[in-house]
């Protein structure tokens, strides 16, 4: 009994043994495909670099582009305020000056009136 057991536990060994042989050639044969590629792969890297460099140098151009966009709308929008502002303020300083305009005419009007009498 302690024979057979022996013998099915080295038979059971020896086909662990040779799956995990099985497994390592399959690993070995992938990564010799893999192996082959990594020279074409480190070209086309290389050939790609300045493709990438000006790719990253664009990037930060729009990035400084948007920051700038960002402050011209904001001076747009505070000149649009201010703009309002003067607006009103000329408004309210020609209704005054009408207003003057109209009082000026009133006394000169009293002064002619005090004249012909």
């Amino acid at each position: 009994s302690s024979e057979v057991q022996a013998s099915s536990t080295t038979s059971e060994d020896k086909e662990a043994t040779l799956d995990k042989v099985e497994h390592l050639d399959k690993l070995v044969t992938k990564s010799d495909k893999l192996l082959s590629q990594v020279p074409d792969t480190i070209e086309r890297l290389e050939a790609l670099e300045p493709l990438h460099s000006r790719a990253s140098s664009l990037n930060q151009s729009i990035m400084q582009l948007e920051i700038a966009q960002k402050q011209l709308i904001t001076q747009t929008s505070n000149n649009a305020t201010l703009l309002k502002e003067i607006e009103k303020k000329m408004q309210d300083n020609l209704s005054r000056i009408e207003a003057n305009f109209d009082s000026l005419q009133a006394r000169i009007d009293v002064v002619k009136a005090n004249q012909k009498k």
